[in-house]
């Protein structure tokens, strides 16, 4: 009886563990979706983009940021305008390139384009 007894208490324990873990979870989970949704200051936005805070006063005022100033001092950045930022200026892969480049080959054999060349020339020419 008293082996029973011990097993259900780590039972119990590890519920109670389990238990924690699932209530700190859904704290963090909780804290993620406020901070979604809510405007960034300019120090978050300096800690999420990895730039310091001066950096990214120069980032706004080049306009290369979207961001608001509601009372025309303070800063605020919404968190897409900040991954937008991060992620222009995209570098296709060599296998893009090669994929896009074998579709063009395919959609527009060469007697087109040597067509298109000849009629250019011609255009030109006149």
């Amino acid at each position: 009886m008293r082996k029973t007894n011990n097993r259900n208490s780590r039972v119990l324990g590890t519920d109670s563990g389990v238990q924690a873990r699932l209530e700190r979870i859904e704290c963090l989970l909780s804290e993620i979706g406020t901070t979604a949704r809510k405007p960034l200051d300019i120090n978050e936005a300096a800690t999420y983009l990895h730039q310091s805070k001066s950096h990214t006063y120069h980032l706004t005022s080049q306009g290369l940021i979207a961001h608001f100033k509601p009372n025309g001092k303070k800063i605020y950045f919404l968190k897409q305008d900040l991954d937008a930022y991060l992620l222009r200026n995209r570098r296709s892969a060599i296998e893009e390139i090669d994929s896009t480049a074998a579709s063009h080959i395919a959609n527009y054999p060469a007697v087109q384009v040597a067509r298109k060349c000849t009629q250019v020339g011609r255009n030109s020419n006149a």
